[in-house]
């Protein structure tokens, strides 16, 4: 795919252009201000009297690629197949990649790293984490291999100083509600026994906290910058609190599927 267009079914921010009463031509900021095309069909899921009453000329909307002809020149887009959440998430990624790359900018003129090397420092880790936010997120890890990028220590170490400084890794709190019940008459002091035991768990390193819901619902949460891996181990986690339930003689169930918040 030529690097000035569009991939099919991607999200973009699209500019308006010209508004006509068949549609609107639009400018993508992120591809040189490529023109694309939003027919009046496909800017809202309803009829269409007047296409002024949704778009304005100098706005700017996220949309969605749903055509993309390369010899032609041609990129048609839709706005109504773009949800809420997509729309949000779209303009805190475009905004997370803008600062990251006045982020790397910074850190490669700190590493005294040349234009020729920083563009191909900046294509390798775009490539490997996709965005260069989510690659500046991941030289933070003790575990980085910097070498792979042709980095050597120094470089590296002046590079993260900088990242350190601007960018904080995002965290996840993985969320899940259990019931715990008991019919004997120790019931409540085994139930405290399972839960005192639970709060001295990690998960991914990080301590699982305890919250009383009220009878017999307990609120089991983890904050982690590792959310695949805190998934993993949350699953495990809940697979020995079963079998611990069990020796307890306990009621154990999980009330809910996991909920996920990030920051």
């Amino acid at each position: 795919m030529n690097k000035n267009f569009p991939k099919l079914d991607e999200l973009v921010l699209a500019k308006i252009k010209k508004i006509m009463n068949y549609g609107a031509i639009c400018t993508l900021d992120e591809y040189n201000n490529q023109e694309a095309f939003l027919h009046i069909s496909e800017v809202a899921p309803r009829w269409i009297k007047n296409i002024r009453e949704f778009l304005h000329e100098g706005q700017t909307h996220v949309v969605r690629v749903i055509n993309v002809d390369i010899e032609k020149g041609q990129v048609d887009v839709s706005l109504k197949k773009v949800t809420e959440y997509e729309a949000k998430n779209k303009i805190k990624e475009y905004r997370q990649e803008k600062r990251a790359k006045k982020i790397f900018e910074l850190a490669i003129k700190e590493a005294a790293i040349n234009s020729k090397r920083a563009e191909k420092l900046q294509e390798q880790l775009e490539k490997k984490y996709n965005r260069l936010y989510l690659a500046l997120e991941e030289i933070q890890e003790p575990n980085f291999n910097f070498l792979q990028f042709g980095l050597n220590e120094e470089e590296y170490k002046k590079i993260l100083t900088i990242v350190q400084k601007n960018i904080k890794k995002s965290t996840v709190q993985l969320i899940k509600i259990i019931r715990l019940i008991s019919y004997s008459q120790e019931g409540i002091k085994k139930i405290k026994e399972l839960l005192l035991q639970i709060s001295k768990m990690s998960v991914a390193s990080s301590q699982v906290n305890v919250h009383y819901l009220g009878a017999p619902r307990y609120q089991l949460s983890v904050i982690s910058t590792e959310p695949k891996k805190t998934s993993k181990e949350f699953d495990q986690l809940l697979k020995k609190i079963a079998s611990l339930a069990k020796e307890y003689d306990l009621i154990y169930e999980i009330e809910e599927k996991e909920n996920v918040s990030s920051s």
